[in-house]
């Protein structure tokens, strides 16, 4: 990797000042391939746009509308939810990417076989009237979360804001006459946000450019940032059954999702050239290279549903939930006080 960065930052050097007409030579001549790593860049970013967007998407929207009983009007439920989201990154994909100058398989074999994510989903939900037929309740959710991590040479700055809309209705109502409960709920959430990660490097090693050997020092900053804006649609239906305290839940649900994603992969970076004693010249070359892309995310995605809650404190209930949606799937553990 160590090569492949020397590699990179030559690539993109830009002459600040220079003592040798040599050395000024040499770093031109090594601006040639910069279009190739540049279109590299751009692919890189829109593969970790749609595998970041669509845990983001996923993780946001899990947790909504569940547990399942709806409030009754005037009722009033507060609650919680946080919950975590796991996706299996497609090393494979990107093995398979088309990259013309950075090594596809090489740089896949340092990547993290799964991406994981948090979240945090507080609610509040009133009961409607006016519905002869069902009982619904409506539900709102608002999250500013923000995550800033500083340690040694890597930083981390994420952030998720999430506002939300649900409805939720009860068709059938667990009771002496019905075996189980079932609801359906239609939710609208807003999500943006970024995640920005940096890593600082300086290296210093012998290089030969032209014929001409060289100590090369690079010192400056990788960056791999991802940020979106998302509008998705959610669509669920939840079977319930209470046996006391203890009531388990299933149900199945869709998402349908549009909006934007932008991917920026690149480096900011001084490398300098110093000629090998007893020649003293050198030269110094600043890196400024993003690759970004924007895409669309997943327009659907598909989810089931298991969970369960537990009531035994008066107008209080803890719950847990799990959705899988194929090579991602989302943990929630949440509170709720409701009444009625």
């Amino acid at each position: 990797m160590k090569k492949i960065c020397t590699v990179l930052f030559l690539v993109f050097s830009i002459i600040i000042n220079s003592y040798s007409a040599k050395i000024d030579d040499d770093l031109n001549d090594v601006l040639t391939g910069s279009t190739y790593l540049v279109e590299d860049f751009k692919t890189i970013s829109g593969f970790l746009a749609s595998e970041i967007g669509n845990l983001i998407g996923f993780t946001s929207t899990a947790g909504n509308n569940i547990p399942a009983n709806v409030c009754a009007f005037p009722g009033i439920a507060i609650g919680g939810n946080v919950g975590v989201t796991i996706a299996q990154l497609n090393i494979n994909g990107f093995k398979s990417l088309s990259l013309d100058y950075l090594p596809a398989e090489e740089l896949a074999n340092k990547l993290p076989p799964n991406l994981g994510i948090f979240v945090i989903n507080p609610y509040i939900k009133s009961g409607l009237i006016g519905l002869p037929l069902l009982k619904g309740d409506i539900g709102l959710k608002y999250l500013p979360l923000q995550i800033d991590i500083n340690a040694n040479d890597t930083s981390l700055n994420y952030k998720n804001y999430i506002f939300g809309l649900d409805f939720r209705f009860q068709i059938l109502e667990d009771s002496l006459l019905n075996p189980i409960g079932l609801l359906a709920a239609i939710s609208l959430d807003f999500i943006s946000g970024h995640f920005i990660f940096t890593n600082t490097q300086q290296t210093t090693e012998k290089v030969t450019v032209n014929s001409t050997d060289y100590n090369l020092t690079i010192s400056g900053t990788n960056k791999w940032a991802i940020d979106w804006n998302i509008r998705s649609i959610g669509l669920k239906l939840i079977a319930n059954k209470s046996i006391a305290f203890f009531g388990p839940f299933v149900g199945v649900g869709i998402n349908l999702n549009n909006g934007v994603l932008n991917g920026n992969v690149g480096t900011e970076s001084i490398i300098t050239l110093n000629e090998i004693p007893p020649a003293t010249g050198s030269a110094s070359g600043k890196t400024g290279l993003i690759g970004t892309v924007s895409k669309e995310p997943d327009t659907m995605d598909f989810r089931l549903i298991a969970g369960f809650e537990l009531g035994f404190i008066p107008f209080t209930k803890f719950n847990l939930s799990y959705e899988w949606g194929g090579e991602i799937y989302s943990i929630n553990g949440g509170i709720k006080i409701q009444i009625p």
